[in-house]
């Protein structure tokens, strides 16, 4: 898994605001973990498993999480819903039969958009700032999703609780995602507002003998208005094909199907066509990355998963035969110390290889040999070698006997034990099987191996 989507985020965050309201029963954690590590692919899996299962488990209390993805959806849907209607309800401005081309909802529209182009443009010039041009939008829209979500109640509910904490938390992380939302309603709404505009100008049209009309304090030729006229809708006119066309002097009618299509053409390419590119810029800014894994809670959530997802311990005796009683006092040690871990053993001789099929890499494993043989880099080394490519580095503790050894032996072999080991980078302990030491100093020595893992 090298991904986390918005529901698995919300589980997370979820369980972490819980985890701050309710206090689990033992059980309960116990059993999390026993079916969040079956079928696991991993700890960061193993996480999200356990996430879903204790939250199931309250689930009658405190209801579902929230699903981000589908919140900022039905947002942006009523978002563009209002923008839309926005532009339709602007065709009422101004007269039932006539609309001043100076001054009226499509040209203020246009005219801003020129503007912001012109501040864009700018600021990627010469500041190189482009995609921040949204910022301080973006910031207001976080510090207002924030009041609404964080709103204080007098008495609120156990859900209401988890629910404030689960918001303060996920907006610790994620304002990106509000300011990715707050781009998407900026440029696109203004997509919609224009669309309505459009789109009630043509049923305006079809519906009534609609035209234009000039007028103005200050300018008083007709020549003046057909000169903004060519050069304002120059750019449209030459994409699209289409004439300007006259103006005639002012109180003068006009058909209004030239002007209207002038004015759609002009929307294409002065806002449309720049909004889209302004937003996949801005878009780019905020993309959540993987990265953003590694916050303290998470990070708990999964070291935690590594330590204890370890739902299968295999033995690898290296030419060594324990009897029976030895074998069942080392395998109840190592089990004592993982609890609901299952154990295999695994016998390999003398110059026999590791078979394939065994699993691994999802294992903590533990390598037994006999301290009395002396260690070589070309027969244990090997074998240790091979173990390292099957599984996890981190997940192999070697366990040596030393019960064989006599008092001259102890020190040049553990020396030379020490040695073998350091050089895999692998944790070794110390057993002396025919003393029987205490079963807490074993529990302590082979839980401090599984620790070790990182």
């Amino acid at each position: 898994m090298n991904k986390l989507t918005d529901q698995d985020w919300c589980d997370l965050v979820w369980l972490d605001s819980l985890q701050k309201t309710h206090t689990f029963s033992d059980q309960i954690l116990k059993d999390s973990w026993i079916e969040a590590r079956k079928q696991s692919k991993g700890a960061l899996d193993t996480a999200l498993r356990r996430a879903r299962f204790l939250n199931q488990a309250v689930s009658v209390d405190y209801g579902e999480p929230p699903r981000t993805k589908k919140l900022f959806t039905q947002i942006f849907w009523i978002v563009m819903g209002l923008a839309f209607l926005g532009g339709l309800a602007s065709n009422v401005l101004g007269g039932s039969q006539s609309v001043n081309l100076l001054s009226n909802p499509m040209t203020a529209l246009l005219v801003w958009q020129l503007i912001v182009i012109l501040i864009w443009a700018f600021r990627a010039i010469l500041i190189r700032k482009a995609a921040e041009s949204v910022r301080g939008i973006g910031a207001l829209s976080v510090r207002v999703f924030e009041w609404v979500a964080l709103r204080s109640k007098h008495n609120p509910t156990p859900r209401q609780a988890v629910l404030k904490r689960f918001w303060q938390s996920w907006l610790g992380h994620h304002k990106v995602k509000v300011l990715a939302l707050a781009s998407r309603c900026l440029h696109l709404g203004f997509c919609f507002l224009v669309i309505g505009c459009l789109v009630g100008l043509y049923l305006r049209g079809i519906a009534s003998s609609y035209g234009f009309i000039w007028e103005s304090t200050f300018i008083d030729h007709a020549t003046t208005v057909q000169w903004l006229a060519d050069h304002f809708f120059w750019l449209p006119s030459k994409m699209f094909f289409l004439k300007v066309p006259g103006v005639l002097e002012t109180g003068t009618w006009m058909p209004g199907a030239p002007w209207i299509h002038l004015f759609a053409a002009a929307f294409m390419t002065y806002i449309l066509v720049p909004r889209l590119v302004m937003l996949a810029l801005a878009q780019r800014q905020y993309t959540l990355k993987l990265s953003q894994l590694q916050r303290p809670y998470l990070a708990g959530l999964i070291a935690e998963a590594e330590l204890v997802d370890i739902a299968r311990v295999v033995v690898l005796a290296h030419s060594y035969h324990l009897d029976k009683r030895h074998a069942a006092w080392l395998e109840n040690r190592i089990l004592a110390s993982l609890e609901h871990s299952t154990l295999h053993w695994v016998h390999v001789d003398w110059g026999e290889e590791l078979d394939e099929s065994e699993r691994l890499s999802n294992a903590w494993v533990v390598v037994v040999f006999n301290g009395a043989h002396t260690p070589e880099q070309e027969v244990q080394g090997a074998f240790l070698d091979e173990v390292r490519r099957m599984a996890s580095p981190a997940r192999i503790s070697v366990v040596v006997d030393s019960s064989a050894l006599t008092e001259e032996q102890w020190e040049p072999r553990k020396l030379l034990w020490t040695q073998l080991c350091a050089e895999h980078q692998l944790k070794i302990v110390w057993l002396n099987m025919a003393a029987e030491p205490s079963a807490l100093i074993v529990e302590q020595e082979l839980a401090t191996a599984a620790v070790a893992c990182p």
